[in-house]
């Protein structure tokens, strides 16, 4: 049985398990948000982060 829940950003229902909807909101989107609002936030925010100098990604940091 597939699952039918609501979108968190549009507000439609969508069908299957959905995406993470961070960093827009705390709860899970639709396919369509995922890629028209939550992707572009995300590059959005690692292109400001590199920008000011700091890590894109601090899992990556080297442990000596």
């Amino acid at each position: 049985m597939r699952h039918k829940n609501i979108c968190l950003i549009c507000g439609e229902r969508y069908v299957g398990f959905g995406n993470s909807a961070m960093p827009i909101n705390d709860g899970l989107c639709c396919d369509d948000c995922e890629r028209f609002v939550v992707i572009p936030a995300r590059v959005r925010s690692i292109m400001q982060r590199e920008e000011v100098g700091a890590a894109p990604c601090p899992q990556k940091r080297r442990i000596s």
